[in-house]
This record gives C-alpha cells, sequence and structure tokens, in this order.
C-alpha cells in the first residue's frame, strides 16, 4: 500500500511539474486553446489553406499543406503534419488574436534547413525567436519549441511562419502539434 502512496504522490508532483508556467511556477496550469496535429480527420491531405478554430479564437494556415511522408521521426504524434516543401517557401501561421504560448514540433528532412520566425502582436519580427530547424533535430527530443509571448519580452504572439531550404523530392520541414495559449482574461 505504501508503494502505490509513494506512486501516487510522484504521479502528482510529476503532473504539477509538466503544467508549469513560463515563469516556472509550480501548479501553474498552461490551458491549450487551439491544438491541430494536421490529421485526415482535422483537414483534408493536400488542402494548401486551411483554417483551424473559429474567429476570434482561430489560426489560418497558408504556403504549407496537410500530409504524411510515412517517416514517423518527422511527427511528434500521428501520421501526419504540415508540410512546408519546395527551396525558399514560406508557410505562415496567422492567428486571429494574440496568443500568449505557442507551442510546435517542427522536424526537417533533406539537405537544407527550415528556419522558424515568430512574430509579435503588432507583427514586427522577435529575432530572438527565429529557431533553425537541420536534419539532425528530426532526431532528438528537443525538435519540441514553446515560444512564451512574457519571455519573449512581448505583450502576444500573432504570426508564425516556416521557410524551407530543402527542395528535393521529399525534402522540406514539417510542423506537428502546433497548439495555442490565449492570455486569460
Amino acid at each position: 500500500m505504501k508503494r502505490i502512496s509513494t506512486y501516487a504522490s510522484f504521479v502528482l508532483l510529476l503532473s504539477l511539474m509538466s503544467g508549469c508556467g513560463g515563469s516556472g511556477s509550480p501548479g501553474t496550469a498552461i490551458l491549450v486553446d487551439l491544438f491541430m496535429g494536421f490529421e485526415a480527420a482535422e483537414v483534408a491531405p493536400g488542402t494548401m489553406d486551411f483554417t483551424k478554430g473559429t474567429a476570434p479564437d482561430s489560426v489560418r494556415f497558408t504556403g504549407g499543406t496537410p500530409g504524411s511522408a510515412l517517416m514517423l521521426q518527422l511527427y511528434k504524434t500521428g501520421l501526419s503534419a504540415w508540410q512546408v516543401t519546395g527551396v525558399g517557401t514560406v508557410a505562415t501561421a496567422d492567428l486571429d488574436k494574440p496568443a500568449s504560448i505557442v507551442k510546435l514540433y517542427a522536424a526537417n528532412q533533406g539537405t537544407g534547413q527550415g528556419v522558424i520566425r515568430v512574430y509579435d502582436e503588432s507583427d514586427v519580427l522577435i529575432p530572438s525567436a527565429t529557431t533553425t530547424v537541420t536534419v539532425g533535430s528530426m532526431m532528438v527530443a528537443g525538435a519540441l519549441k514553446t515560444f512564451i509571448a512574457g519571455d519573449l519580452g512581448v505583450a502576444g504572439i500573432s504570426k508564425v511562419t516556416v521557410t524551407t531550404s530543402s527542395g528535393g523530392l521529399g525534402e522540406g520541414t514539417w510542423i506537428d502539434d502546433f497548439s495555442v495559449t490565449y492570455p486569460t482574461p
């Protein structure tokens, strides 16, 4: 019985730790307001431009296409992702209203790289949030990216762009498990 109680306490502690906010305060829950896994049940594969959610709590995705390359390491969950392919292609996730947190999983396949850029509530680039995704990052745990407005010194995040320099057949940058958390009123 004591072993079960100790295990339950450990699970509770892990739950509290995983819910830490950007300030690292234990017990501060982060609620996701919008989540997109890019699976076929959410959006038809090959759809060029689509919206997830209902305004004003929505995100418009342009420039990439949801689909599957049948390489499990390109996905955080499921078998589909938002694919950005073709040298110089820029895909955009445009939020209807600024978010306090944006999380995504990023992976790259090919000889080039993907560049993720984050913009503030006035659509101004936040240089410190620019992230490069190379072919090696699909194999490591660090491919999950979290952008917290307060930690970046801005009031909100309005847009995320992904530019790829991989252009061969099957090459590109994949985005999966895109989530948005809005500030609490």
